[in-house]
């Protein structure tokens, strides 16, 4: 009876399955990559939506134009992008607006 000899160590019970742990290793972290690009990807549309509805006094007093919304959210890190925008309610009423009417 010949030896036959090979690279592969077939008397190791891992070998075989070190690279099938290693693939779904791998396959987790890419699909956590993506989900986290996602997240991130959704919290930035948030913000960027939250501060199209401001108006543009409320956007002067920031120091941001209209136009460079999108600009400005691309910057932020991803404790900034949690951050909740606080806006002044939809429903104007004449006292918010500093009307008063004589009674």
């Amino acid at each position: 009876m010949q030896t036959y000899l090979s690279q592969r160590n077939y008397l190791s019970p891992a070998a075989p399955y070190a690279g099938a742990i290693r693939q779904r290793g791998r396959v987790a972290r890419i699909i956590g990559d993506l989900g986290r690009s996602l997240y991130r990807r959704w919290q930035r549309r948030k913000m960027i939506d939250a501060l199209q509805a401001l108006d543009d006094r409320l956007l002067h007093d920031m120091g941001i134009r209209r136009g460079e919304i999108r600009y400005v959210v691309g910057r932020f890190t991803d404790e900034e992008l949690g951050m909740t925008p606080v806006s002044r309610a939809t429903a104007a009423t004449p006292e918010a607006d500093g009307i008063h009417q004589a009674g």
